[in-house]
C-alpha cells in the first residue's frame, strides 16, 4: 500500500475513479481541485491509496492556514475501498496534519449522488445543512407550477425585457461581468478552467446562459453538469430581477440536456448573514426539496 500525491500525471486515474465511485462529484476531480488552488489560494496536498497497480481510493486535501478545508467550507469526503487503504490514508492524514500545523478538518457528501458512510467520523462536530435540490424528471409544466407566483411574473417580463444567448462565447463577457459585480478578477487559471469546462460536449461539463439589452451582457447564470446533475455555481447580474428568469431558463436547458436532478444551492443556517437568506429564499422560489448534505468536523490534538 502506497501513498500517492495527485499530480498532473496521477489526474487522469484519479478522475476515473471518481467517475466509476458512486460517492463521486465534480468536487472530487482533479480539474475542481486545481480550480480552488488558481481561485482561492489554497494548498493542494490532495493524495491517493494504491497498491501495486491501482488507485484505490482519492482523498482531496486543500490547506487553508491551520484547516483542512475547502473556501472555508467542509472538503469532499475521501473516497476509499478497504480497511488497509483508509488505515494508509488516515496515517497520511494525520501525518500531513503534524507537518503542517493543522488544527481541523472538515468534509462533506454530496446530495447529487450516493453519500458514502461517514465511517470514522463519530465524536466529530456535526456541521451538516440542507441544500435545495430540483428533481427535473418532472414534467415543464410540473416544474413551471412549483416556481413561486410572483416569480412566474418575473420570468415573463424578463423574456420581454432581455435576449437569451447561449454557449462558449459567452465566457469572456461572463468573467467581465463577474468582475464588475465583484470589483475583482478571478484568476487567470480560475477562469481559464471555467471556460474549458463550457467546451466540453460530454460531462464533466458547464453550461452558460446569459441575458443581453442592447448589445450588453447584464446577468449570466453558470452551472456544473456531472452524472447527469447539475449545480448552481454562480449567477452575477447587474439587474435585480434577470436571474428569475436565466434560473428557469438554465432549468429548461438542463431538463432537455437529460440531466434529472439541479442543484440550486445551499440553505442559510443559523449564524448566516441576511443576504445568505435573502439567497436562500431566492433559491427556494424555484420549487423542489431540501436535501441533507452530512457534514463533519474533526480537531487534531498537538501530537497528531
Amino acid at each position: 500500500m502506497r501513498v500517492v500525491p495527485l499530480t498532473p500525471e496521477v489526474a487522469p486515474a484519479w478522475n476515473v475513479y471518481v467517475a466509476l465511485h458512486r460517492g463521486g462529484w465534480f468536487w472530487h476531480r482533479a480539474d475542481w481541485l486545481a480550480y480552488e488552488v488558481a481561485h482561492a489560494g489554497a494548498e493542494n496536498l490532495s493524495f491517493g491509496v494504491a497498491d501495486r497497480h491501482d488507485l484505490l481510493g482519492v482523498c482531496p486535501i486543500l490547506r487553508e492556514g491551520d484547516r483542512f478545508s475547502m473556501e472555508g467550507h467542509p472538503l469532499p469526503i475521501t473516497l476509499i475501498a478497504g480497511t488497509e487503504a483508509r488505515d494508509a490514508a488516515e496515517a497520511e492524514v494525520r501525518r500531513l496534519a503534524g507537518k503542517h500545523g493543522i488544527r481541523s478538518m472538515a468534509f462533506r457528501t454530496c446530495p447529487l449522488v450516493e453519500a458514502p458512510n461517514l465511517e470514522g467520523a463519530q465524536g466529530g462536530r456535526d456541521l451538516s445543512w440542507p441544500s435545495r435540490i430540483l428533481d427535473l424528471t418532472q414534467s415543464e409544466a410540473t416544474l413551471h407550477a412549483g416556481v413561486r407566483k410572483s416569480y412566474r411574473h418575473l420570468i415573463n417580463r424578463g423574456y420581454r425585457t432581455w435576449e437569451i444567448v447561449v454557449g462558449a462565447g459567452l465566457a469572456k463577457p461572463f468573467h467581465d461581468l463577474w468582475a464588475e459585480v465583484n470589483g475583482q478578477r478571478r484568476a487567470p487559471a480560475a477562469e481559464a478552467l471555467m471556460s474549458e469546462w463550457l467546451t466540453y460536449s460530454h460531462e464533466p461539463r458547464a453550461v452558460l446562459i446569459g441575458a443581453e439589452r442592447a448589445g450588453r451582457l447584464e446577468g449570466a447564470i453558470y452551472a456544473l453538469v456531472y452524472k447527469r446533475a447539475a449545480y448552481y455555481a454562480s449567477g452575477p447580474s447587474l439587474m435585480p430581477d434577470v436571474m428569475h428568469m436565466l434560473q428557469w431558463e438554465m432549468i429548461r436547458w438542463l431538463k432537455a440536456m437529460g440531466v434529472t436532478q439541479y442543484e440550486l444551492g445551499w440553505q442559510a443556517r443559523p449564524g448566516d448573514t441576511g443576504k445568505d437568506r435573502a439567497i436562500s429564499f431566492f433559491k427556494r422560489g424555484f420549487g423542489g426539496e431540501d436535501r441533507i448534505v452530512q457534514a463533519v468536523e474533526r480537531t487534531f490534538s498537538g501530537g497528531d
